[in-house]
């Protein structure tokens, strides 16, 4: 991937390990094995920055300190002498309105770096951007789940290593632990995903056992990812004092907003903006941005700053069904969303049909 000329597009579901695999990619770039700069940029931020030409993109990456000495000669030669890394992560987090303009300026910058090493991540999109890009010149690489030996390593290492567990209880069968799950078809397409295979490792960490159903799996993952680790743990990291059930009705909210606009992720401001209407709705009197913070922060359900989205898809799912399931929430006009809310729009849907 650091070789001249290699500029490819990688692929991956979400939990994956995209975001990971890069910073570890830019990590090694500084190292004596690779005599050039990395450049890694995270492409949400270009919902609300402007779009940087291929030298405002290396001097940034230098700093303030250095970026006056940065000539354009020197990047110049650089270039030349294929000695930059450009790594774009994240398509997918930028909306969909804005992927047009993204996508162009991905592959003007692609012309400009010349034949540097050039990568671009994203998860599978509907839209056929990513496609636009494999036209343009880029290499289609795709991030596999974790075969059975993966699985393996990954829970020795999670044991091994995880700030949750205290030092005398660190011992754990891996071979048999991950042998039982994959007997078990609505846990085994889980343990390929490091995101989801992290979940069932807390889950099961926290009751000793999983629970029957993916469904009662997210319960339990959800509520330790809200309080119960932190409790366990005795971590008091804010000082906003927020129940499990108030912390649940926020995040089931978030996500309902995300289905009705049929959206997948959110612009930070519009994000806090939702968020004072539905505090002050819920009668929760609490700063707005610390709220934010804290949700993102502590709980790691949901993905931000800048652009907002649920750390997975399957999780807002859930908080989806577990809202019309409990009545509490109501959609824009105002009425209830609950079983016969949704029950109404299918009979309207299937008499238009």
């Amino acid at each position: 991937f650091t070789q001249p000329n290699q500029q490819n597009l990688l692929v991956g579901p979400a939990g994956a390990g995209k975001s990971t695999w890069v910073k570890w990619l830019q990590r090694e770039t500084l190292t004596t094995q690779w005599d050039g700069m990395s450049v890694r940029v995270e492409l949400r931020r270009f919902s609300k920055d402007s779009l940087l030409s291929v030298h405002e993109l290396i001097r940034e990456t230098a700093g303030k300190h250095l970026a006056e000495e940065i000539t354009a000669e020197r990047i110049s030669h650089w270039l030349k002498q294929k000695q930059v890394i450009f790594i774009l992560d994240g398509f997918d987090e930028i909306r969909p309105s804005e992927r047009d303009e993204i996508c162009d300026w991905i592959i003007e910058l692609k012309l400009a770096a010349r034949e540097c090493p050039f990568i671009v991540t994203s998860r599978p999109l509907t839209t056929d951007h990513l496609e636009r890009l494999l036209t343009a010149g880029l290499n289609n690489w795709t991030v596999e789940p974790f075969d059975k030996l993966r699985i393996i390593d990954y829970i020795q290492r999670w044991y091994t290593y995880t700030p949750l567990l205290p030092d005398d209880n660190r011992t754990i069968d891996a071979d048999a632990l991950a042998a039982n799950w994959r007997k078990d078809p609505t846990i085994v397409p889980l343990t390929g995903n490091p995101l989801l295979l992290s979940t069932l490792l807390m889950v099961h960490h926290l009751d000793g056992s999983l629970p029957g159903g993916r469904s009662q799996l997210y319960r339990r993952y959800v509520e330790g990812m809200l309080g119960l680790w932190d409790d366990r743990r005795q971590v008091a990291a804010t000082t906003i004092q927020l129940t499990l059930e108030q912390k649940r009705l926020i995040m089931r909210g978030f996500a309902l907003k995300l289905f009705f606009e049929e959206q997948e992720q959110i612009d930070e401001l519009d994000a806090q903006k939702w968020l004072e209407e539905f505090l002050q709705k819920t009668k929760l009197l609490f700063p707005t941005a610390e709220i934010l913070a804290l949700l993102r922060e502590r709980s790691g359900l949901i993905i931000g700053p800048g652009i907002y989205s649920f750390a997975h898809k399957p999780i807002a799912e859930f908080l989806v069904a577990e809202a019309v399931l409990q009545g509490d929430q109501r959609d824009i006009s105002g009425n209830r969303v609950d079983r016969f809310s949704f029950l109404n729009i299918a009979t309207m849907i299937d008499g238009m049909l």
